[in-house]
């Protein structure tokens, strides 16, 4: 909306252009103070106007904020040498040149104050300006007025005019400076010289010497009117132009103020006219500028809002009652007559609803503040094409005023075919990744039945060797094949357990009532070997009359699992404990090894499949890695659970809970 005013310009620019700028307005500081210095040399007379307040602001403004002291300096040194070479006293001309450094200085602090932009856009910012203003010129008017008191002049009558002086100045050159062009045009250049006649028009009629009537009034409207109709800048240019016409047509002794006589001197009312003036034409233009901002961004948004409600893919339409049971359209878009057909007529370059159509008859029967939502077809029985939500108000004079909203269901119908045919995708992918999954089933129970009969052959022979044969040179023999056969039918056993529980249409095996104590004692006579071949001693302590109702086969697994584990681990000389005891209504069963223990990191993961410690691989331990995953499968399946607890270098000890009754849930 806005260009950015000359001070917020200086701020961003480069060091040397704002030196240019701010050095150059000081200069003209000095110039100034010379100047009018010179129109009298030697008096200390009291001018209406004292433009190098102004001069001073505006390099203040346009300086950074810790540029400003050297702005005040060179302020103070620029006039004093101006007015001493005008004629003024020494004390008169170092008065002066200070309080215009301090005025500069505080009229730019405040205007400045917790902001980032240096510009005049509102009314709080011509608010700001004003007191600002009279801040400033009350300071620099007390320095001064000190200063003339000092040659002889009255303080009080002194302090007025120059106050008033300052304040006229900077209220009326200083907002070009922080007014911020408008990007778009305010007014017309026929406007903007009509105004400015009339203007000179009326300070002519008001102002002229010998004008028989009091007419001060007079230019009052007329600038009202050119801030109102006019951008701020212009506004201000025509303010300085009148107020400089009235203070000429004053010194030649026209209107009022050039005959008032007493104790206040005709300046002085002439000053709080014009700064009057000033005030009201700022205040005026702000209130303006603010309006039209406001009135634009409307109006961008209103124009944003009609260009997504003219292009938006869903219908939308507004009908006002003119009579009864008879609607007129206020607003449609073009999505409207395709989303519901033969529901609107096009002639004379307007829309309207037909009053024979089906549209008509429904939202003829709602009344005012309802509001219903039903899908809509071309035709009774035919496939909805688009959803309708009516919604019903009423206006002061008992009229209906209906919005139409239609949601065009094409595009969600075309979604949800494309979700069903994805869905109909995956699912072919999912059956095929079964079948698939089934054939490697099917392919693991294949080959483990083909190995598992030879292995048992070999293991019928060597033991018939065995028995047979007392040969000691083939005892050794025999146990390698012995011991080599039983571990791999170890793991074709845990490879073909593993593919009967993946099987989706594997049964569960039976339960029955088994003696806990029998079945370990069992499980130890059949590790005896591999326990003794070791050298570590299994002790057993199994509570009497301690009994579960689970399959015998799963929990001989288990056993045979838990305990070929710990032997396995355990060092030489080293003893595994294995204990069973009911409490309450479960019973648990725990197998204690003192051998390596494991480490966090491998807790961590060893109950996933196929998972083997590093340091189990180093020390060449045989494992699958299955034990304990089929271990807790099993366990899981007969509704109890399974933990352990490690200590690395001590051991290990696994717990196994399983209750008495396994629970429905898990049935």
């Amino acid at each position: 909306m806005f260009d950015i005013s000359m001070a917020e310009w200086s701020q961003n620019a480069p060091a040397r252009a704002r030196l240019l700028l701010v050095g150059g307005l000081v200069a003209l500081t000095g110039v100034l103070a010379l100047v009018f210095s010179l129109r009298e040399p030697g008096s200390i007379a009291i001018a209406e106007w004292w433009p190098a307040a102004s001069a001073a602001v505006a390099a203040a403004l346009c300086a950074r904020k810790h540029e400003r002291p050297y702005v005040a300096v060179g302020v103070v040194l620029l006039v004093f040498l101006g007015l001493l070479s005008g004629g003024r006293s020494l004390e008169l001309s170092f008065l002066d040149s200070v309080g215009n450094a301090v005025e500069a200085w505080l009229v730019a602090a405040i205007i400045a104050a917790r902001r980032q932009q240096l510009s005049l856009k509102t009314v709080a910012d011509v608010g700001r300006l004003l007191v600002a203003t009279v801040a400033g010129a009350a300071v620099a008017a007390l320095c001064v007025a000190t200063g003339a008191h000092l040659v002889g002049l009255d303080f009080a009558a002194s302090f007025v005019p120059i106050a008033a002086a300052h304040a006229l100045t900077i209220v009326c050159i200083v907002p070009l400076v922080i007014i911020p062009r408008l990007h778009f045009r305010v007014s017309t250049p026929p406007k903007t010289i009509a105004i400015s006649g009339a203007l000179v028009l009326s300070v002519l009629a008001a102002f002229y010497p010998g004008s028989p009537a009091p007419l001060t009034f007079l230019p009052v409207p007329i600038l009202a009117w050119a801030a109102l109709s006019q951008s701020m800048f212009t506004a201000v240019f025509q303010l300085i132009g009148v107020l400089g016409g009235i203070s000429a047509l004053t010194i030649f002794g026209g209107g009022p103020f050039a005959y008032v006589t007493g104790a206040v001197p005709g300046i002085a009312f002439l000053q709080l006219y014009s700064f009057t003036l000033a005030a009201l034409a700022l205040l005026i233009g702000a209130a303006a500028q603010e309006r039209r901002v406001i009135e634009r961004e409307r109006l961008a948004l209103a124009s944003l809002v009609r260009g997504a409600f003219e292009r938006g893919p869903n219908g939308f339409a507004v009908l006002q009652e003119a009579a009864s049971n008879w609607f007129e359209l206020i607003e449609i878009n073009a999505a409207a007559p395709a989303l519901v057909p033969d529901s609107f007529e096009h002639s004379a370059g307007q829309w309207r609803l037909q009053r024979a159509s089906r549209l008509h008859e429904i939202i003829s029967r709602l009344s005012a503040g309802t509001e219903q939502t039903f899908e809509w077809s071309a035709a009774p029985g035919a496939a909805s094409t688009a959803q309708l939500t009516i919604t019903v108000g009423h206006q002061p004079n008992g009229s209906r005023t209906v919005v139409l909203a239609i949601t065009d269901l094409a595009p969600m119908r075309e979604a949800q075919r494309k979700l069903e045919e994805q869905l109909a995708r995956e699912r072919a992918i999912s059956n095929e990744l079964r079948k698939l999954n089934q054939q490697k089933d099917d392919f693991v129970a294949s080959v483990s039945h083909e190995l598992r009969t030879p292995i048992t052959s070999i293991l019928g022979y060597a033991e018939d060797m065995r028995e047979n044969h007392g040969v000691t040179a083939d005892e050794e023999s025999l146990e390698v094949i012995e011991r080599n056969a039983m571990r791999l039918l170890a793991v074709v056993d845990d490879v073909l357990l593993i593919s009967r529980r993946n099987s989706d249409t594997s049964e569960p095996p039976a339960r029955r009532r088994i003696a806990v104590g029998r079945a370990i004692d069992q499980c130890v006579s059949d590790l005896g070997r591999f326990a003794a071949s070791k050298s570590v001693e299994v002790h057993v302590k199994v509570a009497p009359d301690t009994y579960l109702y689970v399959p015998e086969s799963d929990f001989a697994r288990v056993l045979s699992n838990l305990v070929t584990n710990a032997i396995k681990f355990s060092v030489p000389g080293a003893t595994v404990k294995i204990t069973a005891d009911t409490k309450g209504d479960e019973v648990m069963l725990e197998v204690e090894d003192s051998g390596r223990g494991i480490s966090r990191e491998d807790r961590d993961r060893i109950f996933d499949p196929f998972y083997r410690s590093p340091q189990a691989i180093r020390d060449g331990i045989p494992g699958t890695g299955l034990g304990l995953p089929i271990s807790r499968d099993l366990v899981h399946s007969m509704g109890g659970s399974i933990g352990l607890k490690s200590v690395l270098g001590e051991g290990t000890c696994v717990e196994v809970r399983i209750p008495l009754v396994r629970p429905e849930a898990t049935q």
